[in-house]
């Protein structure tokens, strides 16, 4: 019989495929387990798959980097050609332009909640914010090698109590006892269908981008809430069997957020009294919005920003998917040598340094590349970031190619 260990207790074992229930709410179980020739082959597996993505970083990262030029390139144009205006005034001589406006967002209009039976003026948008307190489901599964070159994969399974606006289904959890009932209410925006910034038009697309909400106090407005709900604070309604503090599962809590009437600040084409996206001559469109007054550069120095951490997010994908790519070979030379149990450790415990310096310089040189001709300092930097790894990375390998020499020598 095969038996797993639980705990880091080495007199708790069960067998495989049995679940153990090792702390609250934590489940653990080997949902696999393998020798030495299914450990191979399972690495072998795992290696094309780490090539493949190997290979795909480098499309990746050029695409990103190619990306983010394209970026720099729309807003250098945006600031060239943008004109501010004063939204009370704009005129035919901006028509089919990028303008800067800044100015009183408004509306008279009332929104209304029916479900809550609250109605407001003078807001641009209301939220109603819905959260139910629900089970959540967290997997986590490692490998570990066995004795003799096999290895064996643990799942975790960890439930816990969160409020959550959706609403959480139950019914594909791993372990039963965990049910989470129907979410009875949903959140849900109501928009201004009749605002105004100076003589212009607000529509959807910029009403939906100010995002900045107030949490209404319920307290001093009138509201009728559906049967059950009870004012468990200044902002909040609930529902259920427990409290707001010591809730239970299926208990529901609500509260209102709203955008009222402000400043905002506006970059977009003029077309007529509405506010339209702008098309750059290369091919990329923007509508810039922020609540509060903002100037033309501002607005635009914001959106540069956003899209340079976007691209630090795929190049750091990048090079993790070199990083996985090159630990993914060594770790099928380690499960060659699996029944050398020194050998397999060392391996693996260098695959992750050898991947993080390859994935360094084969991707500094890959963005170095692509910003040579724009940005010729960043890319003489990262051209010294690669050698540098480079040269630390071959020094690394001989050092301990020679130790593992030794050592087998010894052995």
């Amino acid at each position: 019989m095969v038996h797993r260990r639980v705990n880091n207790n080495p007199g708790e074992i069960a067998p495989l495929g049995i679940t153990i229930k090792t702390m609250a709410n934590t489940y653990r179980e080997v949902t696999s387990q393998t020798g030495l020739g299914g450990n191979i082959k399972r690495r072998f597996g795992g290696m094309i798959v780490g090539i493949l993505l190997f290979l795909g970083a480098f499309p990746l990262l050029w695409w990103n980097e190619g990306q983010l030029k394209q970026q720099h390139e729309g807003l250098d144009w945006l600031t060239e050609t943008t004109a501010s205006v004063d939204p009370r005034e704009a005129g035919s001589g901006t028509e089919g332009q990028p303008v800067h406006l800044v100015g009183m967002a408004e509306t008279s209009e009332a929104l209304t909640d029916s479900l809550f039976s609250l109605s407001l003026n003078g807001l641009l948008r209301l939220n109603r914010q819905v959260e139910m307190y629900q089970w959540k489901e967290t997997e986590t599964t490692r490998t570990e090698d066995t004795a003799g070159g096999g290895s064996r994969t643990i799942t975790e399974y960890s439930y816990s109590k969160v409020w959550s606006e959706e609403a959480i289904n139950s019914s594909g959890f791993a372990r039963g006892g965990y049910d989470n009932p129907s979410m009875p209410y949903q959140s849900q925006w109501f928009n201004a269908r009749a605002a105004t910034l100076g003589v212009f038009e607000l529509q959807d697309n910029v009403i939906t981008r100010l995002d900045d909400t107030a949490v209404l106090p319920i307290t001093t407005y009138p509201i009728e809430p559906p049967i059950g709900f009870i004012a468990a604070n200044e902002t909040q309604l609930f529902r259920g069997e427990g409290s707001l503090n010591d809730p239970l599962i299926g208990d529901i809590r609500t509260q209102f957020n709203y955008v009222s009437n402000q400043t905002i600040s506006v970059l977009a084409r003029q077309s007529g009294t509405r506010l339209a996206q702008i098309n750059t001559p290369n091919n990329l469109n923007y509508l810039l919005v922020d609540q509060g007054d903002h100037t033309a550069v501002q607005l635009i120095e914001a959106k540069r920003s956003e899209e340079e951490l976007k691209a630090w997010i795929f190049r750091g994908v990048g090079l993790l998917m070199m990083l996985i790519g090159v630990q993914s070979i060594f770790h099928f030379i380690g499960s060659l040598f699996g029944f050398i149990p020194f050998v397999r450790g060392f391996v693996g415990g260098i695959g992750f340094l050898a991947g993080f310096l390859v994935a360094l310089t084969l991707g500094s040189l890959t963005i170095a590349t692509a910003w040579l001709a724009a940005r010729p300092s960043f890319a003489i930097a990262l051209f010294g970031l690669a050698a540098i790894t480079f040269i630390g990375g071959t020094v690394f390998g001989r050092r301990n190619v020679r130790k593992t020499r030794d050592k087998l020598a010894n052995a």
